[in-house]
């Protein structure tokens, strides 16, 4: 899909939750938030929401997880499947282009590390809903109307554990519909897919490199 879609999209699912009372930042509704073109760039205009400092409760994450997801629930627009985006993730690790941050034999650790947990997901045949699909923290603002996410251009259909996947245990609890063993492996399977994507753009920023490795090295201990 190409940036004006996805941007399209992102406003359509966005002005869907804020119509519904969902905890997200809205679109802006004037000027028209878009897509618009300029010089060459895409870019679309949301409300001003009002950052405040602080940690972001994990409870109070998971009841904005749960409001997002039930705000989606009925969204009825055209979406995709996770399993799209993992299978972009595996055409990065398993092709001919080199990863250059990783050796020949780590590169072929996380390849087989994420086919073996998609697998193992697969095999439970769980049920897809409609999911943020990056529900982590820096994605969720605390703003003064409380918690709002962003970045709604990854909100695709797929298991309910691939969200809760980015919960601590204690707030994952909130979600007892959730299978545990699922959840579990979808835990190791997300660290799979942002290593993936975080070394295929190394050196693109300190926090990425960061990403990279925090995620590699929680698959060695978990897989």
């Amino acid at each position: 899909m190409d940036e004006r879609a996805s941007q399209a999209r992102e406003v359509a699912v966005a002005a869907h939750v804020s119509a519904r009372g969902g905890p997200v930042v809205a679109p802006a509704t004037w000027p028209p938030p878009g897509p618009h073109e300029h010089a060459g760039l895409v870019l679309t205009l949301w409300d001003y929401a009002e950052v405040e400092r602080g940690e972001i409760d994990p409870l109070q994450a998971a009841a904005a997880l749960r409001a997002l997801h039930q705000a989606l629930d009925d969204y009825a627009g055209p979406l995709p499947a996770l399993e799209d985006r993992l299978d972009r993730a595996h055409a990065l690790v398993s092709g001919v282009e080199p990863l250059p941050a990783l050796t020949p034999d780590r590169r072929r650790f996380l390849g087989d590390a994420f086919v073996l947990l998609r697998e193992r997901a697969e095999a439970s045949r769980p049920r897809a809903r409609i999911l943020h699909g990056g529900a982590h923290d820096g994605n969720l603002l605390r703003t003064r109307d409380g918690l709002r996410w962003i970045d709604l251009d990854t909100v695709c259909r797929g298991p309910l554990e691939w969200d809760v996947a980015r919960l601590g245990e204690e707030a994952a609890a909130l979600f007892p519909e959730a299978d545990r063993e699922l959840l579990a492996t979808m835990r190791l399977l997300v660290s799979a897919e942002v290593a993936i994507w975080c070394f295929s753009q190394y050196g693109r920023a300190p926090e990425v490199d960061e990403a990279a490795h925090f995620h590699l090295a929680r698959l060695g201990e978990g897989v």
